[in-house]
């Protein structure tokens, strides 16, 4: 029996727990380790349980998702993501999905997004 999506990615977070950035296509993982497709990584959900990856991944996606451990509510994660070359674009979509930080795939830092007002 062929893994899931989901169960692909959990065990692709399982490996690497400080956190991931891949190209899902056609239900296989590349890594994303430099910025090939843009600069910036920017979370458009919010999954933090098996589950919500099994109902948001469950067979196909194209595009790129990431893993990562957020601190604040002590949760790993495992989102979609848009990747983008310009970080106010970046912000502006972070700020559009309620996410609090930006991932800067050249430096492999986080960035948080600051606050309009």
């Amino acid at each position: 029996m062929k893994k899931s999506l989901a169960d692909k990615l959990l065990e692709y977070a399982d490996k690497n727990p400080d956190g991931f950035t891949v190209k899902v296509s056609d239900r296989k993982l590349t890594p994303v380790t430099n910025t090939k497709y843009g600069r910036y990584a920017v979370s458009t959900t919010h999954i933090t349980s098996a589950s919500q990856v099994r109902d948001n991944f469950y067979n196909w996606y194209n595009g790129f998702a990431g893993g990562w451990y957020d601190k604040e509510d002590d949760k790993y994660c495992i989102d979609k993501s848009l990747i983008v070359d310009d970080k106010k674009r970046a912000f502006q979509i972070g700020r559009t999905y309620g996410q609090k930080y930006i991932f800067d795939l050249k430096k492999m830092i986080e960035i948080k997004i600051p606050k309009l007002f």
